[in-house]
């Protein structure tokens, strides 16, 4: 069950129903728990990611300041399902699981940006975390579901990316990451507001939330 705080910021307008918090909170618990596995069969370490709190706000009102220094890694989703989805980690947490991954001890405080090794590491990461989500998506949802390769990108321009306007409605999601004694940090995922209403709809079989169930026809009585 998800613990969703469903505030309009500024402009915005759109709004989830409970249903909608619920089955988006579902999905995600489920996505992410298969991220969590692959992290931890690629660490060899214990991974949890707690549930998620589900926020609605304006793409120009969304800020990961918290996070920074970040990194920003975009995927598509190229068949079963048309939107993006957006996962901003601190480039700290990177850090210490590239560690683990290449067996180095960087200085996991470094503000300097990730170098190419480091980075192509992180997109490897990021590529398992997602590709086991799109997985356990693929079996949720009864459809096959296929992203792209991930892409990183400048976190300053996260809000850009998500929304063709600064108006437009979107829903951030915020996870806390536990890593074995490692690490326990806070990561967030956006998604556009119709992608997230797109997910509800597959996962009720194609209704959308608030729609009237069809009321089944009975069958003529016998003669």
């Amino acid at each position: 069950m998800t613990t969703a705080d469903n505030k309009p910021a500024g402009t915005v307008h759109e709004e989830l129903n409970s249903l909608e918090k619920d089955t988006i909170g579902e999905i995600l618990n489920i996505s992410m728990g298969a991220a969590a596995t692959a992290i931890s069969t690629m660490l060899d370490l214990k991974v949890e990611i707690t549930t998620p709190v589900v926020t609605l706000m304006a793409a120009g009102e969304f800020e990961c300041k918290s996070l920074e220094p970040a990194i920003g890694t975009e995927i598509e989703y190229i068949e079963g399902l048309s939107g993006s989805n957006i996962m901003v980690m601190k480039q700290r947490d990177i850090r210490a699981i590239v560690n683990v991954l290449l067996g180095e001890e960087s200085d996991l405080d470094s503000v300097e940006p990730l170098d190419d090794m480091h980075l192509s590491a992180a997109g490897e990461i990021m590529n398992q975390m997602m590709g086991a989500s799109s997985t356990a998506l693929t079996s949720f949802l009864e459809k096959r579901i296929n992203i792209s390769t991930p892409t990183q990108f400048d976190v300053s321009k996260v809000g850009q990316k998500i929304g063709r306007t600064p108006d437009e409605c979107i829903v951030a999601v915020r996870f806390l990451l536990k890593i074995d004694s490692l690490l326990s940090s806070e990561f967030v995922t956006v998604m556009p507001i119709d992608f997230t209403k797109e997910l509800v709809a597959s996962a009720l079989g194609g209704q959308l939330p608030g729609e009237p169930l069809e009321e089944p026809v009975a069958a003529p009585a016998p003669a």
